[in-house]
Formats: structure tokens, sequence, C-alpha cells
């Protein structure tokens, strides 16, 4: 999903929470609401980049929050953002957002859904109760331990892909719906 994409599926999830969001212009975050600034990537983005972008401008703005589509976070990402979460709290004990990050998923339907998960610390609980189950071997029954071996280690070396999966199932399941509206489509065509 491209950034433009996420980031006019974003404007429109707030506008349905009652927000009026800023579809900011240059450098700098890529939405601003209510005193919150947001970073929107897209799937493809230059990692280092991005931690540089958002370490900066969470120090700069009075709340930050960060927005990608479902295929975009690898585990080490999660990590990273849950890091930086840390260190935000560390310095600023009242700050009251966190490191909210909203992922944007496509339906089949052709239209979007959009998690929000109110820090990155709980997006990655989430992640890691959801794996826990996938990897309890309880799950398997009355398969042959060959087979249980086999399908371990098989989700163990595609755990990226595991994890959009996750994700994906996730956020169109307790997501909210987006309905763009007239006027929305930028980015879309």
């Amino acid at each position: 999903m491209e950034e433009p994409v996420v980031k006019t599926v974003v404007a429109s999830y707030l506008r349905q929470q009652g927000c009026h969001p800023i579809l900011a212009k240059g450098s700098g975050p890529d939405i601003l609401y209510d005193g919150i600034a947001i970073e929107v990537k897209g799937s493809k983005f230059d990692l280092k980049n991005a931690i540089g972008q958002i370490t900066k401008y969470v120090f700069a703005h009075s709340a930050l929050e960060f927005a990608l589509p479902v295929d975009a976070p690898d585990l080490n990402l999660l990590y990273q953002l849950c890091c930086l979460e840390h260190s935000i709290r560390s310095w600023k004990v009242d700050y009251k957002y966190c490191l909210a990050v909203y992922l944007v998923a496509a339906k089949d339907n052709g239209g979007y859904s959009v998690r929000k998960y109110v820090s990155a610390e709980g997006l990655l609980h989430d992640v890691e109760k959801t794996l826990e189950q996938q990897f309890s071997v309880s799950k398997y029954g009355e398969e042959d331990i060959e087979s249980v071996i086999s399908r371990i280690q098989t989700s163990l070396l595609s755990l990226d892909s595991l994890l959009t999966k996750i994700l994906e199932g996730e956020v169109v399941k307790y997501g909210n719906e987006v309905v763009l509206e007239t006027g929305d489509s930028g980015g879309l065509n």
C-alpha cells in the first residue's frame, strides 16, 4: 500500500472519529490534528530514515503517532517503537499519548479498516500474545511429532509473513471500517 493511500485512509478515519486532520505538505509529519502529529509510511520505506524522523518529531511535538499498513511492520520495527516509547516516558513522565500506532488494512470489498493502538507497547503485547498461541504445541492436537516440528520450523522461518497475517486479521476483525468520502480519493487513483 502506497503512503498517499495510507494518509488518505487515516485522515478519513480521523474525520469519522470527529477530528479535523490537516494534511501537511513538505517536510515534517504528514498529518496534524488537535495538537498531535502523525507520521505516515507506506508498505515499503527506508527504516533508518523513518526511525530518524519519528525520533526527531517525538521530541518536537506534544504528541506523535505513527501510521502504516499492516504489511509494513516487522518484529524489529515493533521493538524499536517500543524502545522509543520507553525513552519518551522516561523523558516526559506525563506524556499522555505515548506512541500510538495506526494500522491500515485493505479489505476484500475494496474498503479499508483502521485499528489504533494506544501505544507501541500495547501493539507489541497483542502480537506477542498471539505468537504465543501460534507456537503452543497443544494446538497441534494428535499430530505426530515430526509433523509438529515441521510446522513450527516453517512458522519460525517466516515470522514476518506470519506477523503480517496476524496484524491483518486483527485490524480487519477489531478495527474501524473506513468509508472514504467524495473528494477523499487523493492517492487512491
